[in-house]
């Protein structure tokens, strides 16, 4: 994953680039809000609310943008499903501090 910040300021947004193959995520915000669009290719964003086993997989792809909100307490992974890489503008209400990263590991 390639990641590039268009701004400091708040919101936040990020360019992400996944190669074939690759994965990213099994993060739980607990703080922020997120949203998701694809640019090119095709990834399978898959959620999972806190305390609960059910998993919502949610397909996106550039021929047919869609911006996904991955909500507070509900962990997400990103996964590269198609022949050629994904990128995606990923958003933020917040810029990420390490201080304070209000995202936290977990599994999907």
């Amino acid at each position: 994953m390639h990641e590039v910040r268009l701004s400091r300021a708040r919101p936040s947004v990020l360019l992400l680039h996944h190669r074939t193959g690759r994965g990213q995520g099994e993060s739980l915000p607990s703080q922020k809000g997120r949203a998701i669009d694809p640019g090119a290719g095709t990834a399978v964003i898959s959620l999972r609310r806190l305390f609960h086993t059910d998993v919502v997989d949610i397909c996106m792809d550039s021929t047919r943008p869609v911006a996904v909100d991955v909500p507070t307490l509900w962990a997400h992974h990103i996964s590269n499903a198609g022949p050629e890489d994904f990128r995606s503008a990923f958003w933020s209400n917040e810029v990420f501090d390490q201080g304070d990263p209000g995202t936290f590991f977990e599994e999907v």
